[in-house]
């Protein structure tokens, strides 16, 4: 009976299996079809869900005024108008360490390139000459010569694309009236490079780690704003460079923020060059117009050397290692309502300099000198000093020395308010100065001390050591009584 049993048991259990075998068999061959399916079946369906575009594997193309033959070869669609443009998009070309991966040419219709990636080419990525109408846009132009080479060419937008580690990445020459907006490079020598181009406006870029973030060379009346050029040799450089607009771009942990040799005529407004060896560097040149800027942790905030005629107006020039603006071998040139204060050494110098005017401006509490004059002596003997400037109606309270002159002559140090320094005033192998209405609680009326004098004059501590003498010998007596 329990055999009978058993073999029942073991027969429906057969049965019940039987009868599932082709569930568990449908089911196998559905998986093992699915993981036969080739990657290509994946790409298509991902790309209908995301409506994405693959890109193109293509050789490099030269178009020289040919739109049409280049629509008919299938490079491109559109027809040339501003509304409906020639459009390259999506491509992937290797330029095998040949010419330039895309090259145009002589051409004046609307064209726009898009969402390309161009790349290994000893020339450029893109290259552009005699254009106009061009439109450059979120392309990837790394590791040629030149990412992208304008040439003699106007009136075009390049924007949003990618050039990292080029010898070059933007560069224009003889090229107008371009916008250049939210590009971004590194490891690069120059990201940005402007010669003999004017009237271009430059702003949103990111040029970090570069040699140089922005350079200019003899170009004029370019607009450059909100830009950042961080830790870079310099983050912007103007050479020969007269009548453009610098505006609040941020410049911090380069050698130079921004350096200008011999370039006149510009705006320098609205800044932040912070945590720089220099924070604003100007040599040579004159006419310039710094306004503005915010130049904090850096060597020095605002140096200028062999520069004339420009105009220092409301700065921030604080916290800076050496001083927070110094002038080296200059001349009549205006410092005027500026902040320089808590700077490690000086927070207005200037050396070798002469015909400043200098006022209005808040010189405290820097640890050595609020407003600083000086050249070099021999002997006792000026040779060549800051001279005949005007410093007249600044505060430099709570310094060690309020305004120092060393070795600088007919200077006019007027109206100034030095309160809480260990010394207001203080020259030293110095003729002519003339000190008048400088409120200085500690000295008498416009006394000025002299260079390495003690905090106070001499006779008032004679004075004391006898009274305290004096009561020292009243106290001992009474004691023996």
């Amino acid at each position: 009976m329990k055999t009978k049993s058993k073999a029942n048991l073991v027969l429906m259990i057969l049965g019940i299996f039987l009868a599932l075998s082709h569930i568990f068999a449908n089911n196998l061959i559905f998986y093992v079809e699915e993981h036969n399916k080739s990657m290509l079946y994946y790409d298509i369906i991902i790309s209908e869900k995301l409506n994405l575009k693959p890109a193109k594997v293509w050789g490099i193309i030269h178009i020289d005024n040919n739109w049409s033959a280049t629509k008919d070869a299938g490079i491109c669609i559109g027809n040339g108008t501003y509304d409906n443009p020639y459009v390259i998009e999506d491509l992937v070309i290797d330029g095998g360490g040949g010419g330039s991966c895309i090259k145009i040419e002589n051409s004046d219709v609307y064209f726009l390139i898009e969402n390309c990636t161009l790349y290994n080419t000893e020339h450029d990525g893109i290259y552009l000459n005699r254009v106009f109408n061009g439109q450059i846009i979120d392309n990837d132009c790394s590791s040629n010569e030149y990412g992208i080479f304008i040439n003699y060419s106007h009136n075009n937008t390049i924007s949003g694309n990618t050039v990292n580690s080029n010898s070059r990445g933007i560069y224009l020459s003889r090229s107008d009236y371009n916008t250049i907006i939210k590009n971004t490079g590194s490891h690069i020598s120059y990201f940005l490079f402007l010669d003999y181009s004017d009237n271009n406006f430059i702003s949103k870029n990111i040029a970090n780690s570069n040699s140089y973030g922005i350079y200019l060379s003899r170009s004029a009346y370019n607009n450059i704003t909100g830009n950042t050029a961080n830790s870079n040799l310099y983050g912007i450089y103007f050479y020969y460079s007269d009548y453009n607009s610098i505006t609040a771009n941020t410049l911090n942990y380069n050698s130079y923020g921004m350096y200008l040799y011999s370039s006149n005529y510009n705006s320098i407004t609205a800044n932040a060059p912070n945590y720089n060896s220099y924070g604003i560097y100007l040599l040579g040149g004159g006419f310039n117009n710094i306004t503005g800027n915010t130049a904090k942790y850096n060597l020095d905030g605002i140096y200028l050397q062999s520069s004339y005629d420009s105009n220092i107006l409301e700065n921030t020039a604080n916290n800076n290692n050496v001083s927070g603006i110094h002038l080296y071998n200059c001349f009549t040139n205006r410092i005027w309502g500026n902040n320089a204060s808590y700077n490690r050494y000086h927070g207005i110098s200037l050396q070798y300099s002469l015909f400043n005017f200098i006022s209005e401006n808040s010189a405290n509490g820097n640890i050595h000198v609020g407003v600083y004059l000086f050249g070099v002596y021999s002997v006792g003997n000026p040779i060549f000093g800051s001279d005949y400037n005007n410093v007249i109606r600044n505060t430099a309270n709570f310094n060690e020395i309020g305004i120092l002159l060393q070795s600088s002559n007919n200077n006019t140090i007027l109206g100034n308010a030095l309160i809480g320094n260990k010394i207001c005033i203080s020259e030293d192998d110095c003729i002519g100065n003339e000190f008048k209405n400088n409120s200085c609680p500690y000295n008498k009326g416009d006394e000025i001390v002299p260079a390495n004098a003690p905090p106070f004059p001499l006779g008032q501590i004679l004075v004391a050591s006898g009274i305290l003498i004096v009561l020292l010998f009243i106290i001992i007596k009474k004691m023996k009584k």
